[in-house]
């Protein structure tokens, strides 16, 4: 019986790190099951349903927040390169007696050196690897004409990390649950409506057990995961930055369409009214395409993250119908055509609000980020939605 227990006591001793490891995976599974449930009802409102944005809130399944840098192996390369390149200058300087040696340099030493560099780069090291570097930043080029429609939603590629962005000194799971316990009320400024706290402590509704669930939850899409430009480009919403004064440091831009520009979005209604229908003008001379418009509204501009949820932006469904038989009947719209209130909409979206809707809801860049064919696609697909208004009900 003492060998039994203690044969018994060592297979114990053997597997137990093994199975503490097996209860912790199974704990973290839970807390993630009942953060995606509490995220569900709570966040994706605003975060999205798949935590990708929308105009309330940021994506959290975002390689971004997870500061992942599509740039990283290009740039390593493209550094590694230019320190051989001088460490080959300064020994070919040395040789020929234009430079002399550090302390710790032999002739011997460089000159062997440097045949390693030219057995590795050919005859003339430095064209090979100008060359090279040549290569490597049309890659770099190459890569960020693809991340292009992710650019223009607000992602900055020089800074691709959440983090860093806001020079935070901890982890991003101490991030993400911090956030959550003392919300953000400044970000009134620069979104729709402010982060509330989410804490018991705080005011909020959530015990510290459900804030950890979530934070679980959100790390769990970066875990161990390999990011990829796809992911990158489903993002709908990126995060803004604040500046002084807890307002966002991306500033209104103006109308800008296929060359028509204002020097900003201005309070004047005439200047705004001379603007659109100017654009107006260049769109007569186009023909839509409602199918493009609808993959860009759906896709990349991600116009439907808000539209098919009525609670954030009036739905897409009867969009035409709405504004012929509701929007225009608005004597402050009285002289609108429905194209000329369907492109003010898209380019100066606060120049009129829809009534029951928030202020700053609707990106404020489109001016700049559509050309004059890709708005005549969208306004095409809007006047297609000629169905029965959800909204008169």
């Amino acid at each position: 019986m003492f060998l039994a227990s203690m044969v018994l006591i060592g297979w114990v001793a053997i597997n137990e790190p093994g199975r503490m490891e097996a209860f912790s995976e199974q704990h973290l599974a839970r807390s993630v099951e009942k953060g995606a449930e509490l995220f569900a009802n709570n966040c994706a409102e605003c975060h999205g349903p798949q935590g990708l944005g929308s105009g309330r809130a940021p994506a959290l399944n975002n390689p971004h927040l997870f500061g992942i840098d599509f740039f990283a192996g290009i740039d390593a390369d493209i550094a590694s390169l230019e320190a051989a390149q001088q460490n080959i200058t300064h020994i070919q300087a040395v040789l020929s007696g234009e430079a002399e040696a550090g302390d710790d340099e032999d002739t011997d030493d460089l000159e062997a050196l440097l045949v390693t560099y030219t057995e590795e780069y050919g005859e003339d090291p430095l064209v090979a690897i100008d060359e090279m570097i040549a290569a490597k930043e049309t890659e770099r080029q190459s890569l960020q004409s693809q991340l292009q429609a992710a650019i223009d939603r607000g992602y900055d590629p020089e800074d691709p990390s959440r983090l860093s962005q806001l020079d935070w000194g901890g982890t991003l799971d101490a991030f993400v649950l911090t956030t959550l316990v003392s919300g953000r009320p400044v970000s009134k400024s620069y979104w729709p409506e402010p982060m509330p706290a989410w804490s018991q402590t705080a005011g909020g509704p959530l015990r510290q057990d459900q804030l950890q669930d979530l934070t679980n939850y959100v790390m769990n899409w970066g875990a161990e995961r390999t990011w990829t430009i796809e992911d990158l480009l489903a993002v709908q919403q990126f995060a803004k930055v604040p500046a002084e004064g807890g307002a966002s440091d991306v500033e209104s831009v103006a109308p800008e369409v296929s060359g028509i520009q204002a020097a900003e979005v201005p309070d004047q209604r005439q200047t705004i009214d001379d603007t659109v229908a100017a654009v107006v003008e260049e769109l007569d001379g186009l023909t839509g395409d409602p199918n493009n418009g609808q993959t860009l509204y759906t896709g990349s501009l991600a116009c439907s993250s808000c539209h098919n949820n009525a609670s954030i932006a009036p739905p897409t469904d009867g969009t035409y119908t709405r504004v012929t038989e509701t929007r225009l009947q608005d004597p402050a719209l009285a002289d609108y055509t429905e194209r000329h209130y369907l492109v003010e909409s898209i380019l100066v979206p606060n120049a009129y609000i829809s009534p029951g809707y928030p202020a700053n809801a609707m990106p404020q860049d489109f001016g700049t980020r559509l050309d004059a064919q890709s708005l005549a696609d969208i306004i095409a697909y809007l006047e297609s939605q000629d169905g029965p208004d959800p909204l008169a009900n």
